[in-house]
């Protein structure tokens, strides 16, 4: 059930994180919160740049996002790149 982490991004991560009994379900609810407000942030400065630059990241955020829900769906664990290692040592940490 890690995989609802990534639905409706941010929201559904907090829950996923805070009510999550195993370190596998708050480390996607962990990255979903963190992917959550990434992907936004990357629009907003891509935004600045051009309008074909925002298409881009939208597309490629979208991409990821969907690698990241139907990984997990599929039960592997997809990491985001340099963050993985700090997000499941915070996610093996909190109880």
């Amino acid at each position: 059930m890690a995989w609802l982490a990534y639905v409706l991004l941010p929201f559904t991560g907090l829950p996923a994180f805070l009510r999550g009994r195993d370190a596998r379900m708050r480390f996607h609810g962990l990255q979903a919160i963190f992917y959550g407000f990434l992907w936004p942030a990357l629009l907003f400065g891509a935004s600045y740049l051009s309008a074909a630059v925002t298409q881009i990241v939208f597309g490629l955020g979208g991409l990821v996002w969907l690698g990241l829900l139907f990984g997990t769906m599929l039960g592997r664990d997809p990491k985001l790149p340099f963050i993985s290692e700090f997000l499941t040592r915070a996610s093996e940490q909190s109880v």
